[in-house]
């Protein structure tokens, strides 16, 4: 539970951010597209959607090897 706690306290959080962009009526949906579009084109902040993704995060701002996140292009 412990080793974890970090783990989880950041993907609760995440969820809480994310989760109404998704839940949003059909209206809103074209700024999560255009959002979500810009942000992966950015490889700094790709990298963390897929470390985010994978499961690999504890917190924002850790710094993960590359090997956690790296996409071929």
């Amino acid at each position: 539970h412990q080793k974890r706690s970090k783990q989880v306290y950041f993907y609760q959080n995440v969820s809480r951010i994310v989760t109404p962009m998704f839940q949003s009526d059909v209206k809103n949906t074209w700024f999560r597209d255009k959002l979500f579009y810009i942000i992966c084109k950015i490889s700094f902040t790709r990298n963390i959607m897929v470390s985010t993704a994978l499961g690999y995060r504890e917190s924002l701002f850790q710094n993960l090897e590359k090997k956690y996140y790296k996409m071929n292009d």
